[in-house]
């Protein structure tokens, strides 16, 4: 009996392809040879009908198919697309559920399909595969052209907004086959989590509109190990997509239904046959319809088979069995024997697969597998020959296990599973347990005992038996001998591997194939970042590299001494790590060896490589860490210098930071030189780079549209442009717009064209360069967006749309390819609305540019100007010859005569204003935005502030005349007169002192003014004295002794030089007046005639005035009593009266006493009694002229006696009377 007899084998040849979908041939056959299983027909199909549904008000999902390769994943997504693309399709399928179920969204959709396999982000993809659908269905709409920073669900929102209005009644259904392995090979962080959430985007939008997003993968991405790292993010995206699984009994369905069908003639031999072996295989007993429908195929051959971890065309499970069936077709079906196809038979078909054969873990198992049969062909002969044929099968079936797995992890099978996977027969055994114990496991054993257990072995603890992959491999010694076979260029290729790591170089690799990275430094001197290339080896490659760049970094090979050799460059800075010590490169070639060597190991080697590769480079991280610095030389033109001793280096840094501050200070010259107009964004607090430079600019467009919204940022960029003045917009002191201007001038009021404004740099990466100053297209453009707000031209986008004065908001809202593909810019056309506005928000503060039909609005600007005009003209005569205010020169004729140019040119713009009265002579005016607001900003400010300030200046008046006064008070005290001249010497500078400047200078001078009054008032205290010192004052004045002293004073014979001191001193004690105050002084500095100059601040103690006069007394006293004693005039006495001769002698008894009733009468007394005395008076200033040098004690007396000689020449000694006068 043949196997042909026993099924009706319908061979499945070729896998569905998603391209052939447009053949209708081939999609009839789609759909008419689809098998439905019982889990499609009343799960997956209707599950699938309810999200496409969209009819439904409900919430729908994207869909994410799940099968692996040849499991009908791609059969299963080219059937409802098909019929909901088309309903005519939908009679020829066979199933009535299913038919049923697809009926609801039967024709309800346009349908675009592909195979994802581009190494482009998922995005870009899916992007372009949308556009290409819209083209094809007349749909004017691209999502790549979106620019915009809008959400990626955002923007399919606003495709499928253009789709619906073309087709209200369609939907869209994207369908994408491989989406697993596209995934996998953007398994980095930063690539898979953008495809994630374009994943998620594309899910989202199938709830919200009539869009709707179908993948099929290998198995569940949410599951993937290699995805764990964005668990979080697969979470969501989850949550977007109904996942619908192909179950190993959909698979075994199809066989059936397809490659195995059979009548039930056929069903009833087959029943016969395998039912002789019903009693040897409890499994197939228990489900032995299973077994009948799927004969002659083993049931756990699907599952054992899907398993398997390699391959992928080659692993198509129902292309397999349909090519195995094509062979057997004609055989007999053994009588002896189940003949049924298990999945030992799976290793022979791999072994005839070159492909299969070239993966590592495949040829691995075929190594091992050659030792292991020939060492069962060597072994199983006499009395075990007969075990030959199914230990052979049982080494099979391990060789198709452990491929199940990393080799590593020794997948393998028990005893009773090969006996119920294999179903092998012996005559010997009459039971599934004698099978076991008697054919399978002895046989197993036999193997290990024949390989020694070197190849095949027995867990003893699961019981499981298992190729054995490892032998006794010495792997360092094999990384070590490969290492010294490496060639020295080989060895500077994984030294190069290697520092790209440990620098690191984050970036992406500038091309496939070349170790040459962009990379960016810092242009430190315009706080910006200039481009360049980081190459791994000789500078051989440059010519290749495009676009050139502004500086190129060279790490240079450590082994290739040929290769090290190169020619100096301008832009080149070349590493030279040669010197690196012998140790570094020997570990850094084991390194490469051992990496070279894992790539192409099997899963049970890599991971001894993998060791070894982990521990080398750790070796030589530790040695690059402590030699980096000090055995790398950094060469420029010529000269090399230690890396530690450049200017730029710093401790700290991370080697690629290190790299990137020594390289920046080398080329600043150079960046200099090749780019000197380059403007300088001085004021950003960070350099401007690809990663903020979006961002940052995008702040200086805002401020163009919006200038009272400023930011930090966007002024930096605005004032290194030229384009920022004196806290707003300006372009008066922008070269980039001067030449923008030139070339509308040149042109005569036509258009300038794009090309005449920007160059291509390099046109595959959209990069554009001013012609002029060479400055990027996006700073160019803020150039001229900056010129159209101030209304000097108009922006004409491609789209023939014009950015001018009242539209200058678009700037804020343009693709990134506007920046580069405007059209041109041109004078703007009618009235020149920016300037009109600045006109109106100078003069009235309004801007009523929409009220140009209104009379009023030419009314006010008139009264406006014309004030301005007259205050303009009063002010510039003022000033005209300079200004003095206070003595002070405000202003010099110079700067006076320059305001007054400045002043008289305003009036005459305000004086043209009234003019402009209606909007057709608003055309006529020529002014620009910097004309007016130079004029009716800067100027009138000018002379806002000129007004404001001289009438400030009358607030000073006062105080300075106050201060001036006080300096002639204060000049005894040299501190507080400097401060006074300082502080009015500040005057003159005070039209340039702003309102706080001025403040501030008012009040220092109010508290130079205090100042002088506490010191004035302290003067004047500690020189009068008070209530109580004048009481006493008073009481010594009116004494007894006072009133002799005044009666005696004239006595020719006294000696009243200290009395005459006396009084001086007393007289300058005068009592204070309480008027005299800190108040009243900081309203006169001249208080009570008192002058602190004059008036010296020291005053006598009243009461040693009072002890002073009585020793005073004392002393005029004893002199009567000295006069009347003198021997001299004792001659005279007789010639007294007797009442004269009473008088003396009473007072000469102190009888009497010298008070003011005889005083007087002494006095006349005893002058008769002197009346031939000479009285000579001798001065303080002769004796001070008589003692004018040193000397001694004998010429003192000399001196002395000389000066008495000569005042006394002529007289009687007896009759001379000396007196010092003072």
């Amino acid at each position: 009996m043949k196997y042909r007899e026993l099924i009706q084998f319908n061979p499945i040849d070729e896998i569905i392809k998603f391209e052939k979908l447009d053949n209708e041939d081939y999609r009839t056959n789609v759909v008419k040879n689809f098998v439905c299983s019982e889990t499609f027909e009343s799960y997956t199909i209707p599950t699938i009908c309810k999200h496409l549904d969209f009819s439904r008000p409900v919430e729908t999902k994207g869909i994410q198919i799940v099968g692996n390769y040849g499991t009908g994943k791609s059969h299963l997504m080219s059937l409802f697309s098909i019929i909901a693309e088309d309903e005519k399709y939908l009679d020829l399928l066979q199933n009535e559920k299913a038919k049923d179920a697809l009926a609801k969204i039967a024709g309800k959709y346009l349908v675009h399909r592909f195979e994802i396999g581009s190494n482009q982000d998922l995005w870009t993809i899916v992007a372009w595969e949308i556009d290409k659908a819209l083209d094809e269905w007349g749909i004017d709409y691209s999502l790549t052209d979106d620019k915009t920073p809008d959400s990626y669900a955002t923007k399919i929102a606003k495709m499928m907004a253009k789709f619906e209005e073309k087709y209200p009644n369609k939907g869209f259904l994207l369908v994408i086959d491989e989406m697993l392995s596209f995934l996998k090979g953007h398994a980095t962080p930063a690539a898979l989590n953008t495809d994630l959430q374009v994943l998620q985007a594309l899910g989202h939008q199938s709830d919200r509109t009539h869009f709707r997003m179908v993948f099929g993968v290998q198995e569940l991405i949410y599951q993937s190990t290699e995805f764990q790292f964005e668990k979080d993010m697969l979470s969501h995206v989850s949550d977007r997509y109904e996942n619908l699984t192909i179950l190993k009994t959909d698979v075994q369905f199809i066989a059936q239904e397809r490659l195995l069908k059979k009548n039930e003639q056929q069903k009833s031999t087959i029943s016969t046959h395998l039912g002789k072996f019903r009693s040897l295989f409890p499994d197939m007993d228990n489900d032995f319809d299973t077994y009948v429908n799927l004969f002659p195929v083993h049931p756990s051959y699907f599952e054992n088979f899907q398993e398997i971890r390699i391959g992928k065309s080659q692993r198509e499970v129902l292309k397999v069995l349909s090519e195995k069936f094509a062979k057997m077709l004609d055989q007999d079906v053994p009588e002896e024997e189940p003949g049924i196809i298990s999945y030992d038979s799976y290793w022979d078909d791999m072994k005839r697969n070159t492909d299969l054969m070239a993966i590592p873990d495949v040829r691995r198992v075929s190594d091992i597998m050659t030792i292991v049969d020939q060492k069962i062909d060597n072994n199983f002969t006499g009395g075990r020959a007969s075990q030959k044929p199914l230990a052979h099968r049982i080494a099979n079936a391990l060789a198709v296990k452990i491929l199940q797995a990393d080799l590593a992890k020794t997948n393998g099978a028990t005893a009773e599973t090969l006996t119920r996977d294999l179903c092998p027969v012996d005559d010997m055994c009459e039971g599934y347990d004698d099978l076991v114990e008697l054919a399978v496991k002895p046989a197993a054993d036999n193997i290990v005992q024949a390989t020694i257990g070197e190849y095949l072995e027995r867990n003893d603890i699961n019981d499981e038996y298992h190729l054995r992959i490892e032998g006794g491999v010495n792997y360092e010694q094999k990384i070590k001998d490969y290492a010294s076979q490496m060639d020295n260029s080989t060895k500077d290729h994984y030294f190069f591997q290697f520092l790209a790591k440990v620098l690191p170089v984050e970036d992406e690799t500038y091309r496939n194939g070349f170790l040459i990275w962009p990379h960016h430094i810092v242009w430190k001197s315009r706080m910006c970042t200039r481009a360049g290339y980081i190459f791994m080896g000789n500078p051989a490659a440059k010519s290749t590299t495009h676009p050139r760049r502004h500086f190129y970094i060279y790490f240079m090979p450590i082994f290739d001494a040929a290769a090290m050799d190169h020619d100096n460059e301008e832009d080149g800075v070349f590493f030279l790590l040669n010197e690196l010590s012998d140790k570094f490169k020997e570990t850094v070639s084991y390194y490469g060896a051992a990496l070279q060597l894992e790539n192409g190991a099997d899963s049970a080697q890599k991971p001894k490589y993998e060791t070894f590769r982990k521990r080398f480079f750790k070796e030589c991280c530790e040695v690059f860490d402590r030699e980096f610095y000090d055995k790398t030389n950094v060469e420029y033109n010529g000269s090399a210098q230690p890396m530690r001793s450049m200017v730029g280096f710093g401790t700290g840094q991370a080697k690629i930071d290190a790299v990137s501050s020594i390289v920046s200070v080398i080329m600043e010259p150079h960046f200099d030189h090749e780019n000197p107009e380059y403007p300088s964004f001085s004021l950003l607090s960070q350099p401007l780079a690809d990663d903020n430079r979006k961002n940052i600019l995008s702040s200086a467009r805002s401020v163009i549209s919006k200038p009272q919204n400023a930011n930090s940022n966007g002024i930096a960029i605005l004032h290194g442009l030229g384009l920022w003045k004196d806290g707003r917009l300006s372009t008066s002191d922008s070269q980039y717009a001067r030449s923008i201007k030139a070339m509308l001038d040149a042109a005569g009021g036509k258009v300038v064209n794009r090309s005449e404004i920007l160059e291509a740099f390099y046109v595959e990466g959209n990069e554009f360069l001013s012609k002029d100053f060479h400055i990027e297209a996006d700073l160019e453009f803020i150039v001229l967006s900056a010129m159209a707000a101030q209304g000097e031209l108009e922006i004409v986008l491609n789209n023939s749309s014009r950015i001018n004065a009242s539209t200058i908001d678009m700037v804020t809202r343009l693709n990134d390819n506007d920046y580069y593909e405007f059209k041109s810019v041109c004078p703007p056309k009618g009235i020149n609305l920016a300037v009109v506005k600045e006109l109106m928000l100078a003069l009235i503060e309004e801007d009523r540019t929409n009220r140009l039909g209104e009379a009023s609005t030419y009314a006010d600007l008139a009264i406006a100007a014309r004030d301005i005009s007259k205050r303009a003209v009063k002010m510039a005569s003022e000033i005209r010859n300079g200004y003095t205010f206070a003595g002070a020169e405000i202003l010099s004729p110079s700067e006076g005569n320059s305001y007054y140019s400045r002043f008289t040119a305003l009036a005459g713009m305000c004086d043209q204003i009234p003019n402009y009265n209606n909007e057709a002579k608003l055309r006529n005016i020529t002014w620009t935005v910097d004309n007016v607001r130079s004029k009716l900003v800067d100027d009138k400010g000018k002379l806002d502030e000129f007004e404001k300030k001289f009438a400030d200046m009358e607030k000073f008046q006062a105080i300075i005349s106050y201060l001036k006064q006080a300096q002639q008070l204060a000049m005894c005290d040299k501190p507080l007169m400097m401060k006074l001249i300082q502080g009015m010497q500040k005057l003159s500078s005070i039209i340039d002192m702003n309102d706080t400047e001025r403040t501030a200078y008012l009040r220092e001078l109010e508290q130079i003014k205090g100042d002088y009054a506490d010191w004035y008032l302290a003067r004047y205290t500690a020189a009068h004295i008070t209530e109580m010192e004048n009481a006493t004052k008073l009481d010594i004045l009116s004494s007894k002794k006072y009133q002799v002293c005044e009666d005696v004073i004239n006595a020719n014979f006294l000696n009243m030089v200290m009395f005459t001191q006396w009084k001086n001193k007393i007289g300058q004690l005068k009592p204070a007046n309480s008027l005299v105050t800190r108040e009243n002084i900081l309203i006169s500095p001249f208080q009570d005639g008192f002058n602190p100059t004059v008036q010296s601040g020291l005053k006598p103690n009243v009461n040693a005035l009072k002890t002073e006069l009585d020793d005073i007394f004392a002393d005029i006293e004893q002199q009567f009593h000295d006069a009347l004693d003198d021997p001299s005039v004792d001659r005279n006495k007789q010639y007294l009266n007797e009442p004269e001769k009473v008088l003396i002698k009473q007072f000469s008894e102190g009888k009497m006493e010298l008070d003011h009733t005889y005083a007087r009468q002494l006095v006349e007394v005893i002058q008769k009694l002197n009346h031939s005395f000479e009285r000579v008076e001798i001065s303080f200033d002769e004796i001070v002229h008589s003692f004018s040098r040193p000397m001694t004690k004998q010429a003192a007396m000399d001196a002395f006696e000389q000066l008495i000689l000569s005042k006394t020449s002529g007289m009687r000694p007896e009759d001379v009377r000396i007196i010092i006068k003072q």
